[in-house]
This record gives C-alpha cells, structure tokens and sequence, in this order.
C-alpha cells in the first residue's frame, strides 16, 4: 500500500500479492511491477541461529564517557538497555554485540558509527531485544566485511522466534542521515526504516522483516561490492507507506 507524501523510485518490483496507491500525494517510478508472484522468495539467511553464549558473560550495559563502546570479539549485554542518547558522538568498536532482552536505544543529537559491527537481538518468551533508532544525529551502520565472520554482511539480526506485535515495531529512523551498509534481519516482526540521507553516496541497504514500513528518503541501494550478502534477486516484497 502506498499511502500518503510518498516519492519512490526504484528498478522491477516483484511481489507476492498486489499494491494499492491511496490518493494522489504521491509518486510511485519503476521499471515494472510483477504482480501476484505466488509465495515469496526463501530466506536467504533461515539458516543462522543465534550464537551461544554463557549467562556468567552477561553485562550491563553502562554509557563510556567518551562515547567508544569497545569489544574484543563479543559482548553480551542484559539487564538493561543499551541507551544512547545527548550530543555524545558514539562508536561500536568491530564485532558482534548480542543484546539479551535488551533494546539497542538511540536518541539525542549525536552520531552513531558502527563499521564492521553486527547486532544479535535475542531474548525468550515475550522478552526480546529490538532496536529503536530515531536520533537526529547521523548513523552509519557497516556490516562485516569478513566473510569468516560469524555474520558477514549483516548489520541486524533479530532472533526469528521474537513475537509477531503490529503495534511494536523495530525502528531505524534517523531524523538526519542514516545508512545502512549491510542486512537489517527481522524475519518475524515489523521494521520502521527511513531518514534523509538522498544526498548520500549509494549504500548497500537490504531490508528483511515481516513488514516494511519506509520514512523520509532513504538513500536504499543493493551496491553490495566489498560486503558478502546474500543477494536476493528478483526481490518479494511488501512495501506499506
């Protein structure tokens, strides 16, 4: 469904089922819609699971004053939510970072850089981490290039067994520039993605979720040179603005 101030451009669309355009306020360019393709693609990530990890490695997660949250490998964050906010510039050291029942929380004015960093959201029973980005200040998030990475190519990767909420979504929404360099994973629950970065250089931006909603102007591009994905070709998608 495309609904509202919408302005899209993009190459062929493939689509399980059908799209509507509600009123006027929009425009939809493409290079051609194929419509009522049956079932959707396969997923092309199914078969990663969520490392193991010992409950004694757990920590709680505590803001560095100088914004540089370091990792020599993994770290394992419970308890309570990794918030970010104020003017504080932050930076993910490489590596995976597994947030157990826990939120990746980003707010304020200051950047985020995460280059060669990858974000595990797990949990159990109704308690599963999500991400909720909606700073005003730029963010950049670069997947592992290493295709000996535990996950080469991928920014965010939520467990697939978190709960199925409408209402609760999982948010990327810079209120500047946002760029996604690498896999967003959310195979069971929606994902709110969007910011104002058209002025930026192509990325290499690939979305998986239940449902996608897009804000703003997202600079959303499959340039995928240098960072080993999965490439899914011609894409299934539901687009809903």
């Amino acid at each position: 469904m495309l609904q509202g101030n919408y302005d899209l451009t993009v190459g062929e669309v493939s689509l399980a089922g059908d799209y509507d355009e509600i009123g006027n306020a929009g425009t939809f360019e493409n290079d051609g819609i194929d419509t009522d393709r049956g079932e959707p693609l396969e997923d092309p990530y199914a078969d990663l699971e969520v490392p193991e990890f010992d409950a004694a490695d757990c920590e709680t997660f505590s803001a560095p004053a100088d914004g540089i949250i370091t990792n020599t490998g993994t770290r394992v964050f419970c308890g309570s939510d990794v918030s970010l906010g104020s003017t504080t510039d932050w930076v993910f050291e490489p590596g995976t970072y597994i947030l157990n029942g826990v939120d990746l929380s980003v707010t304020g004015s200051g950047t985020v850089t995460a280059e060669g960093v990858t974000f595990v959201l797990t949990g159990s029973g109704s308690d599963y981490a999500q991400v909720s980005v909606h700073g005003s200040g730029d963010m950049t998030f670069t997947a592992p290039t290493d295709e000996d990475s535990d996950f080469p190519g991928i920014s965010f990767f939520q467990d697939p067994n978190a709960p199925y909420e409408s209402n609760d979504p999982n948010i990327l929404n810079g209120g500047s520039e946002i760029i996604l360099n690498g896999v967003a994973y959310f195979p069971s629950q929606p994902l709110v993605f969007g910011g104002n970065n058209s002025a930026q250089v192509p990325a290499c931006s690939m979305v998986i979720a239940a449902t996608i909603e897009i804000h703003g102007t997202p600079n959303m591009d499959t340039s995928c040179d240098g960072i080993p994905v999965e490439h899914i070709d011609p894409p299934a998608i539901r687009l809903i603005f």
